[in-house]
């Protein structure tokens, strides 16, 4: 199975996951059955405003599944009905993700585990990463 991770860094399986899917600079696109390790950078929105472009990159790829820390509402809707699981970790590198799949340890992420729209409350962040300030995709608005 092909699963698409949201990462911080574009060092293949050493790089470090996004706090955010539709905030990350990179996603790692790794084959739980095999070796492959494929990187898409720059995966932003464009000024799109919508899923759409995620999804279009991620089907290019193959992606069967998207694994990530936190993930907002209209996105998880978006992967959900284009037929992608999600699932959601707290775990900190790509590898530690491959193994996780590997061993069936991931869970699915619910519609209560993903973000509400508009702007994050002050102080929120995902699971047991520190709070960052993110740039809205395509807004230019930020929010904790």
């Amino acid at each position: 199975m092909k699963i698409c991770v949201p990462t911080e860094t574009a060092t293949g399986s050493a790089s470090r996951i996004s706090d955010h899917f539709g905030g990350s600079p990179f996603f790692v696109v790794i084959d739980t059955e095999g070796d492959g390790v494929e990187i898409i950078s720059g995966p932003g929105c464009g000024g799109q405003g919508s899923s759409d472009h995620h999804l279009g990159r991620l089907a290019t790829h193959g992606v069967e599944a998207v694994v990530c820390r936190g993930m907002g509402k209209r996105a998880f809707a978006a992967m959900r009905e284009a037929g992608l699981d999600v699932l959601r970790t707290e775990l900190h590198t790509v590898s530690e993700v491959l193994e996780a799949a590997r061993e069936g340890r991931l869970s699915p992420l619910t519609e209560e585990d993903a973000c509400g729209g508009g702007r994050h409350g002050r102080g929120h962040h995902h699971h047991d990463a520190p709070a960052r300030r993110h740039r809205r995709c395509g807004r230019g608005r930020k929010y904790d």
